[in-house]
């Protein structure tokens, strides 16, 4: 009687151990399943975050190249001085150009802003390297 008693405690203890065992390795398995998951997530981000960047230095190179050195009073007053007696319909073509040149930069420096927004803010969903460890 003791011994069937023992046998049947020893049996039922091997059942709940090779349950404990089995939910484990199904736990490990959607860990591992998760984790690829998230590291192919990660990977895309940053691909993502690598190519806006690209793209904000892109632009600052050409914000760089067309913003004119001098203010554009001054570039008007140039426009003026490099004329001397031209034509009143030149003057007007060159300010005219410089007005596009200008709303051009500005148009640039908001795309840019907003790339650097767009920046920050995925940097901000990629988690730290100590962290995926």
């Amino acid at each position: 009687m003791v011994n069937t008693n023992i046998i049947f405690k020893v049996v039922k203890l091997q059942s709940e151990v090779q349950a404990k065992e089995y939910d484990l390795s199904k736990m490990k398995e959607e860990r591992d399943s998760m984790m690829n998951t998230y590291e192919q997530r990660l990977k895309k981000t940053t691909e993502e975050l690598s190519m806006e960047r690209r793209e904000a230095i892109k632009m600052r190179e050409v914000m760089s190249r067309s913003t004119p050195a001098k203010n554009s009073a001054s570039a008007a007053a140039a426009v003026e001085d490099d004329c001397g007696c031209a034509s009143p319909s030149k003057l007007a073509r060159k300010r005219k150009r410089a007005c596009i040149w200008e709303t051009e930069c500005n148009k640039l420096r908001e795309e840019t802003q907003r790339q650097t927004d767009t920046i920050k803010k995925l940097e901000s969903f990629i988690p730290a390297k100590k962290q995926l460890k």
